[in-house]
């Protein structure tokens, strides 16, 4: 049994082998990530899928696992078109979206970047809906792709139906595998008093389903790639929601061909969960040993409501307006001033904004990674006085009065460059002052961590804040975009 929510009509067909023994393993550059979204059923108007939206597709992966989708809502209503329409508008990334959800329980679903020179060849997926199978071609080469929830409660038959179909969609050929999801058991088989995947937890989750994983991966040589690159690091990706319950566990990971080992380039967990609406942290792998491009910088919504972005804005324009004004132009007759004293004093006082403005953002950063009470005084202070400048600066309507040394259509093409590249710039500082709160704090988790039973509770308290962090982002960055449809 197949589908997607795609048009194309699914097809099988022979490839080279792939993966095996001796085999040529293929070159290219992909990025995963996995995530359990706690239901995507939602029907009416709602801002809560739109935000776990927004969450899935900033990690910007390539190719993304879901789990726990449900599409189905509680009366029946199928609410796949709806949400496969969100991903492919998505802001962050377009994504073509595949299912294998038809109830109001588990499910799952493959996300595909649409900018990814991909086909899909085939599909297999299971009737209890806990994983979907996609045969892909990339170029010349091909692979298998995998979303996965594991089953609650003791099923063997599952890890047995997964291996088969593993084996049917390739259909014969050796191909690389890569799978990954919420299986609901730790790859690590030790009790619960050694396992290095679970904290505070009664017993290991599902012994028996974790030796079943542990024997498909046996027969298919995959391995989890984490424990690859850090045998001995301890963190966990699921935590309950709420502060009372401190259980916890890594239950989500991905499995993959031992072949691809060679091309592995990282594989990680977030620092806390993507946003509040998740109980299960973000995972993510990246396959390749060639350069990940890097994209080139655009102005940001996300922080358009920050005065310190309007005021570094207001600076290039006005600057931009000084820079062009004919100098032989007459000025208002009304004001009796030298044209030549006046542009140069003005432009002096612009100068001076912007240095303060790049002063406040330097000290921003300095502060966030060593925070004291004064530099935020400090701060707040600075912060007051670059409004106070540019308000005794002359304003922009008084600049459009004068006559420019250029084509008004050339002048306002400059002006727009100029005023843009300012808002890169600031954003760019905001960037990083935002990523060093999370960095900083992430610094502090890695040291906590290494003696995890003793400083969990200021792990979990510094989590939180991350994830408070990521929150508040993700809340600017919709508010942005509703008033702008509105």
């Amino acid at each position: 049994m197949a589908f997607l929510t795609e048009s194309n009509e699914v097809r099988n067909a022979p490839a080279p082998p792939l993966g095996g023994a001796g085999a040529q393993m293929p070159m290219f550059n992909l990025t995963f990530s996995s995530q359990n979204v706690n239901s995507l059923n939602l029907t009416g108007p709602s801002k809560n899928l739109d935000a776990k939206v927004a969450a899935i597709t900033s990690t910007k992966s390539d190719i993304i696992f879901l789990s726990d989708v449900r599409l189905v809502n509680p009366q029946g209503v199928n609410n796949d078109f709806r949400v496969a329409t969100a991903f492919k508008d998505s802001k962050n990334r377009s994504y073509s979206m595949y299912h294998n959800s038809k109830k109001n329980s588990r499910g799952v679903v493959i996300l595909v970047g649409n900018t990814l020179d991909i086909e899909i060849l085939g599909t297999d997926a299971d009737l209890n809906e806990n994983y979907l199978l996609i045969r892909a071609a990339m170029g010349t080469n091909q692979l298998i792709i995998g979303a996965v929830y594991g089953p609650n409660s003791t099923d063997r038959a599952f890890f047995h139906n997964l291996e088969r179909g593993i084996e049917r969609i390739s259909g014969g050929s050796q191909l690389p595998v890569i799978l990954g999801g919420d299986w609901n058991v730790t790859w690590d088989l030790r009790e619960v008093n050694m396992n290095i995947d679970t904290f505070q937890m009664a017993a290991t989750p599902n012994r028996v389903n974790a030796e079943c994983l542990n024997r498909m991966c046996g027969n298919l040589s995959l391995t989890d790639p984490y424990r690859i690159l850090y045998p001995e690091k301890r963190d966990f990706t699921y935590q309950p929601f709420g502060t009372v319950r401190l259980n916890r566990s890594r239950i989500d990971f991905f499995c993959i061909s031992t072949g691809l080992l060679e091309y592995l380039v990282d594989s990680g967990i977030s620092s806390s969960p993507i946003m509040s609406g998740f109980d299960h942290k973000n995972i993510h792998l990246k396959i390749g040993k060639q350069s990940f491009i890097k994209q080139e910088r655009s102005l940001s919504n996300q922080f358009l409501g920050e005065s310190i972005v309007k005021f570094t804005i207001l600076a290039s324009a006005i600057r931009s307006h000084i820079q062009s004004i004919n100098q032989h132009s007459v000025l208002n007759r009304a004001i009796k001033r030298n044209i030549h004293d006046f542009l140069r004093l003005e432009l002096q006082k612009i100068e001076r904004v912007r240095a303060l403005i790049k002063q406040y953002l330097e000290e921003s950063l300095t502060c966030v990674k060593n925070p004291s009470p004064a530099l935020e005084n400090n701060l707040r202070a600075k912060l007051r006085s670059i409004e106070g400048d540019l308000d005794d600066c002359v304003s922009l309507a008084e600049l459009e009065t004068f006559e420019k040394n250029t084509d008004p259509n050339v002048f306002f093409e400059k002006l727009t460059v100029e005023t843009k590249r300012a808002g890169i710039w600031v954003q760019h500082f905001l960037f990083k002052i935002t990523k060093e709160q999370i960095n900083t704090k992430e610094k502090n988790l890695a040291e906590l961590k290494k003696n995890f039973n003793v400083n969990f509770d200021q792990i979990f308290r510094l989590e939180r804040e991350i994830s408070k962090i990521r929150d508040d982002t993700l809340t600017e960055k919709l508010t942005f975009r509703r008033k702008k449809s509105s």
